[in-house]
């Protein structure tokens, strides 16, 4: 249906507090407002019940707050649930995985009741509208909208490292830290077998102080720690709004996206291999998550065990040319296929199809 059919185009986005916001909500508000919506994004802690009369359409960005839902359906506005994580269930590593524990059915209740009376679901793949179509077989209102770059956001110029030095280089938060365990040992051998390789970590799983149980109390476990110290630098992570300063800052040369297959991992998207190359850099990444964006050999590489990882990075490494040219392929790729502006209409269609029911 065309929007130009919509009567009223009035959308509050309100946001949880993860980076998700700059792929899920930013750009869709943005794209928005361009055709004639009015779009308000509010952070979740800052919602305020008298806003929702204001507006036609409340998208809940992995928002599942029950006296929220019932005053969104009291005023008879609708609601979208946005929802790009698989939140009732996270593997024992997880950082949220206690906190889920300790609140019982409570939190599966409350996600679960955000999905049932929502009007719609947008998501980003289909392991994820799987798990919602099971949850409200009725109302099948399900779309698959991928995440894409964008790009009024992160595209930046392009920081070259130009040492002699070959930065190698891991950026993620704290979910991550057993899906690091599985680079030690290919990145132990690339430092050992070369001298002027450098491992540049930022966000989670390590430290760049001296080792004492002070420290560790801190920042928790080291997971670098077999790796040779004037060979590893560690960055704390950043803020969602200055995070693409903060990755083209780090001049990397290879990037790498381990991931453990499990339930969890299943619903990801592959932002980052995106991030990486949006600064020209190439990577190795896990095979099962990556494989529809990555054409092994060309714009990056896939890898699945410990030797892929050690293989793929040892070609990259002595071979500049390969580096530069699978980098410079990951980006226009990057740029020609996956930036919003290509694909917002998808999210228009569905907004208009909603505010129309």
């Amino acid at each position: 249906m065309e929007s130009s059919q919509v009567k009223n185009k009035r959308v509050l986005f309100v946001c949880n507090s993860t980076g998700s916001r700059l792929w899920r909500t930013m750009p869709v508000a943005r794209y928005l407002k361009r055709y004639g919506y009015q779009t308000v994004l509010v952070p979740a802690k800052e919602m305020k019940m008298e806003m929702i009369a204001d507006f036609d359409l409340i998208v809940l960005q992995m928002v599942f707050d029950r006296r929220l839902i019932k005053e969104i359906k009291k005023q008879k506005k609708k609601y979208i649930f946005e929802m790009d994580d698989l939140l009732t269930w996270v593997p024992k590593d997880h950082y949220a995985h206690k906190e889920i524990k300790q609140s019982g059915w409570e939190w599966r209740l409350a996600v679960w009741n955000a999905i049932r009376k929502a009007d719609a679901i947008t998501t980003t793949n289909k392991h994820l509208a799987r798990y919602y179509r099971f949850l409200r077989p009725i109302k099948n209102n399900i779309h698959v909208l991928p995440n894409y770059i964008d790009e009024q956001f992160w595209l930046k110029d392009h920081k070259k490292n130009l040492t002699d030095t070959i930065r190698i280089g891991y950026v993620g938060g704290m979910s991550h830290v057993e899906d690091l365990k599985t680079i030690v040992n290919p990145l132990k051998r690339i430092l050992k077998e070369f001298p002027n390789t450098r491992f540049i970590q930022m966000g989670t799983g390590g430290w760049s102080s001296d080792d004492d149980e002070y420290t560790e109390f801190n920042y928790g476990d080291d997971v670098f720690k077999q790796l040779p110290r004037n060979q590893r630098t560690y960055y704390h992570g950043a803020s969602m709004m200055v995070y693409p300063d903060k990755l083209y800052a780090l001049q990397l040369d290879i990037g790498i996206a381990p991931l453990i297959e499990n339930r969890f991992t299943k619903s990801k998207t592959p932002i980052k291999w995106m991030e990486y190359a949006l600064n020209r850099t190439p990577s190795v990444c896990q095979e099962f998550l990556y494989k529809d964006v990555v054409k092994h050999g060309e714009n990056g590489y896939l890898a699945t065990t410990e030797d892929d990882y050690y293989k793929y990075l040892k070609l990259l490494v002595k071979d500049k040319s390969a580096r530069l040219k699978i980098g410079e392929r990951a980006y226009w790729d990057t740029v020609s296929n996956y930036v919003f502006s290509k694909h917002g209409e998808k999210w228009r269609r569905v907004y208009d199809k909603i505010l129309n029911s």
